[in-house]
């Protein structure tokens, strides 16, 4: 039989769990709310893989931020002739800065989702 609070598997006779020292009730039908070790894991592998995504996203973010600053302070030690080109170049990073800020919010948001409902 499985813990109901930390999904350890245990003998039938057992009154305590092996693992958490909770008691042991012998259900005879599953229950909806156990966690099981499956359901652990494949929590656990959706968190690695919004933490890898959430790298991704911020190392991307850094670079248009950075980029977007860099164009707009370089505006205004170029010629005139370049103004425009810099200042459009800036806001461009900008935009795409915040484009893919929105994507990850996004992106967080639905895998919150998932990751609530495995538990």
């Amino acid at each position: 039989m499985f813990c109901n609070q930390c999904g350890e598997e245990n003998r039938n006779d057992r009154k305590f769990c092996s693992n958490c020292g909770a008691p042991l009730r012998d259900y005879t039908k599953p229950r909806e709310n156990l966690i099981m070790p499956e359901d652990v894991l494949e929590a656990e592998k959706i968190q690695k893989k919004i933490k890898k995504a959430n790298k991704i996203f911020n190392i991307i973010l850094g670079i248009m931020l950075f980029c977007g600053i860099v164009f707009l302070l370089t505006t205004f030690f170029v010629e005139k002739d370049l103004q425009l080109a810099f200042s459009i170049t800036s806001l461009s990073c900008l935009i795409v800065y915040i484009i893919i800020a929105t994507i990850k919010m996004s992106y967080n948001k639905k895998h919150k989702v998932e990751n609530e409902t495995l538990k």
